[in-house]
């Protein structure tokens, strides 16, 4: 049974995000194709690609080369402690 890709920008650029709260730096590409769930880093590097030219990411080279450029959520998030 093959993994099912994401094809929604939103679902994509939310995935960043979660890992971004959680974790405090954004994935690498690995870690975002597991992530996806998609087979392979090709996909990813298409997601990637075309989400830079929509000028929601912004990408640099390194390992974790992705920055959001707009918020995926409205409001502010509080964080129990």
């Amino acid at each position: 049974m093959g993994r099912k890709p994401i094809s929604s920008k939103e679902e994509v650029l939310k995935a960043i995000h979660r890992w971004i709260v959680e974790r405090g730096v954004p994935h690498t590409i690995r870690e975002l194709r597991n992530t996806l769930k998609v087979g392979s880093t090709r996909t990813v590097l298409r997601y990637l690609s075309a989400l830079e030219q929509q000028r929601e990411i912004k990408r640099w080279p390194g390992a974790r080369g992705i920055r959001l450029l707009r918020s995926t959520r409205r409001g502010l998030e509080t964080v129990r402690i």
